[in-house]
């Protein structure tokens, strides 16, 4: 983000960290400024707040993250997926869920006003309750937050 003189050809300052702490501002401060990044500090109303020029902001961010830019390599902010929910549980995974929870709470229900419940082997009937719960539990678990 240099022109041929060596300086940044965006001037505007975007904030990168802040703090109510003076201290934890001047350290950031002092990392940025080693790394050879042009830093100010504002002082806020409420806190103090350390901005960098816009051109060097992803940059810098990843060295107040991983520390020294010359060891990164090649690894880029954009690469970066945040996941707030699991990939892929787009409501699919509840419906599932709920349709084997639903069939075998229904069979469970249906032995047991039929009268089937009492002569069915503790095994098929254990089954259709884990049956039960893992429809349960897949329908509800996949979508909870990590």
């Amino acid at each position: 983000m240099l022109n041929p003189n060596g300086k940044s050809r965006i001037k505007s300052w975007v904030p990168i960290a802040a703090a109510k702490n003076r201290k934890a501002v001047d350290r950031i401060h002092r990392n940025l400024t080693a790394h050879g990044f042009s830093v100010r500090t504002a002082s806020r109303t409420t806190d103090y707040c350390v901005e960098i020029r816009y051109g060097d902001f992803e940059e810098a961010l990843l060295v107040l993250r991983h520390g020294d830019r010359r060891t990164l390599g090649d690894w880029r902010m954009s690469d970066r997926v945040r996941l707030t929910r699991n990939e892929g549980s787009d409501g699919r995974a509840l419906f599932i869920g709920l349709i084997v929870f639903g069939f075998a709470t229904s069979v469970v229900l249906a032995m047991a006003v039929g009268g089937s419940l009492a002569s069915a082997s503790i095994a098929s009937v254990v089954i259709l309750f884990l049956l039960a719960a893992t429809g349960f539990f897949c329908g509800f678990m996949v979508n909870s937050r990590r």
